[in-house]
């Protein structure tokens, strides 16, 4: 990123590009915050961000470009802004995986995103989501196998599910401890529920439908079921929300109700944990938001689970080297 013969950045054009993308990543699969407070001191903030050259700054650097002049060189238009992770993930190689074209759609993206927030009102931006979780208690297998296939994860030797989840034994476990350590692995770029603002203006609702939202909150279930006694199949869903079992969430701006198809649930502890005595229960996870009417947001939940907390780690122990398990029957 340092660039010679002249060709650096100037500190204005330095903010113009963290400012425009509101000094976030502008990897699309990045997207952090690269300015905070600083852990030593109220006076100072603390900063992470780089502005990067799209095209090097000089001969023999990354994407280096000879019909560029040493003005365009170091012009905003040559630069993206970044996280000094990202900053440096793109030069690697001489840059031949992240090629200029790559780097100009990110800024776009980025830039585009942030004016709708800026309009809106509404930091509809995703972000990686990075929440632990002690224990899945939900797994929408086909669709958090999509997710990751989407992130470079095939999961072989998927055994096939016709009935419960919940029914099928010593593999409910191997199927479990299989994807939550790859979640551990992969980057799923989500909307934190406690960004979104006036989910039914017109301005973003359709941006809102088919997104992944992230939470981890206090949910209020209704129509939950007991665990199959039998390995009969799984009940149908009405849609009629008065009816079917989901939980749900509210806030001062919208509603989150999630039905959700019980055979799924992983384990009897986790029956329980849709059926909590006290008619709450906290969950963290992702879903897929399906409709958007008025304040009331309908998603699918992906994934549901019990979040970790500092406790728990000291406790149970970290997990930090996991590794990717092959669902086989021969695993049992």
């Amino acid at each position: 990123m340092t660039g010679r013969n002249g060709a650096n950045f100037s500190p204005k054009i330095r903010s113009t590009l963290a400012e425009r993308v509101g000094y976030l990543c502008s990897n699309p699969h990045c997207r952090i915050p690269t300015i905070g407070p600083s852990d030593h001191t109220s006076e100072t903030a603390k900063r992470i961000g780089r502005a990067a050259h799209i095209h090097a700054a000089a001969k023999g650097g990354p994407r280096y470009s000879p019909q560029q002049t040493p003005e365009e060189r170091r012009s905003a238009a040559n630069g993206i802004f970044l996280c000094g992770n990202c900053a440096g993930m793109i030069d690697q190689n001489n840059g031949m995986e992240y090629p200029a074209e790559m780097l100009l759609d990110w800024k776009k993206i980025a830039e585009e995103e942030q004016k709708e927030a800026f309009i809106s009102g509404n930091p509809i931006f995703s972000s990686i989501w990075r929440q632990k979780i002690h224990y899945l208690n939900y797994i929408n297998i086909p669709r958090l196998e999509l997710e990751c296939l989407r992130n470079g994860y095939k999961i072989k030797n998927i055994p096939k599910i016709t009935g419960w989840l919940y029914h099928m034994g010593q593999q409910t476990g191997i199927i479990t401890a299989s994807f939550q350590g790859i979640l551990t692995r992969i980057d799923i770029a989500s909307i934190d529920i406690e960004k979104i603002r006036y989910p039914d203006d017109n301005k973003y609702k359709d941006n809102l439908i088919g997104a992944i939202i992230s939470f981890n909150e206090n949910f209020r279930t209704k129509n939950g079921v007991h665990p199959p006694v039998l390995r009969g199949a799984p009940p149908t869903l009405t849609g009629d929300i008065e009816k079917d079992p989901h939980i749900y969430y509210e806030n001062s701006f919208l509603k989150l109700i999630m039905p959700y198809d019980p055979r799924w649930i992983t384990t009897s502890t986790a029956f329980g944990d849709f059926r909590p005595s006290s008619g709450q229960q906290k969950m963290t996870g992702l879903a897929v938001i399906k409709n958007v009417a008025g304040s009331n947001i309908i998603a699918s939940p992906i994934v549901l689970g019990f979040p970790s907390n500092p406790l728990m780690e000291a406790f149970y122990g970290r997990t930090n080297n996991v590794r990717t398990i092959s669902i086989s029957e021969d695993d049992i």
